[in-house]
């Protein structure tokens, strides 16, 4: 039975029960980050290599014949914190839907394979430092679960609100970014090994009791992301080797840590409740 199998029952039956670990808390799990990564600079080069291959696609979509909008970075053009469910990159250009319309052949399969080459690049180096740090293999499976996971998430288009719908968009705001939060341990546990519907059972049991945490991480996430994407000429690959690299090890501490609590938690139980010899 494999390392993800053997804690299944651990975290589909029990409920934290122990005290709030300090190491849950958005700046307990942001700075063990920080600290993991320094001490194992290893874990910088999946992002590192991904902030390239990002750039080097940004480079070709600027230069083809197909329009992109480039997107900036700079405090002139406004702040805007980039919250993410998870690890991802930083590009400067991105393709309109519209652009695709009556697109030749080569050139429509040439800006899918951009897209495609810019989401595995992230899918990999995400999938490598989440496994290494919660020290479980990588298999392909996991891998095509959670670059799929990634893909539907990338294909939710984007709402603007101005005006009076604005006061509507805060109303769906607040359960969209509860449901985000609840959901925030799927991708490292997708890249364990766990089905989609596994995997968001047992995020929503493990971020049970530390929802506030887990928003402020992912608030201050979206602003190292924002911040490290402003600094001149290398922002976006930057962005994606401090701040995808961060979120990526803070996930799967996240996880690792979650799932000793509600062990933790559930050995205290046995303790206190020992089962009936007779039963």
């Amino acid at each position: 039975m494999s390392a993800v199998d053997d804690g299944a029952t651990d975290v589909d039956a029990q409920t934290p029960t122990t005290p709030r670990d300090r190491r849950l808390t958005a700046t307990g799990l942001l700075g063990d980050a920080a600290r993991r990564a320094g001490r194992s600079p290893v874990l910088l080069l999946p992002f590192l290599v991904a902030g390239l291959v990002l750039a080097g696609v940004d480079y070709l979509r600027v230069r083809d014949p197909v329009p992109v909008q480039v997107t900036p970075y700079s405090l002139s053009e406004g702040f805007t914190v980039r919250a993410s469910l998870y690890p991802t990159g930083t590009s400067r250009t991105t393709t309109a839907l519209d652009a695709l319309v009556d697109l030749k052949l080569q050139y429509l399969a040439w800006v899918v394979g951009l897209e495609l080459l810019s989401v595995l690049a992230v899918v990999v180096a995400g999938g490598v430092v989440v496994a290494r740090v919660t020290d479980v293999p990588l298999s392909v499976g996991s891998v095509v679960r959670y670059g799929a996971f990634v893909v539907a998430l990338a294909a939710v288009p984007s709402v603007n609100f101005s005006g009076a719908s604005a006061v509507v968009g805060l109303v769906l705001l607040v359960p969209a970014y509860y449901v985000s939060v609840r959901l925030f341990a799927l991708p490292a546990l997708l890249i364990r090994g766990d089905g989609f519907r596994t995997a968001a059972r047992r995020s929503w049991t493990l971020v049970a009791g530390i929802g506030w945490s887990v928003f402020g991480l992912l608030v201050a996430l979206g602003v190292v992301y924002s911040l490290s994407a402003l600094v001149p000429v290398v922002g976006p690959a930057l962005s994606t080797t401090v701040a995808g690299t961060l979120h990526a090890v803070a996930l799967g501490l996240l996880v690792d840590r979650a799932r000793s609590g509600l062990n933790a938690a559930g050995a205290s139980n046995a303790t206190t409740n020992p089962a009936n010899p007779s039963d």
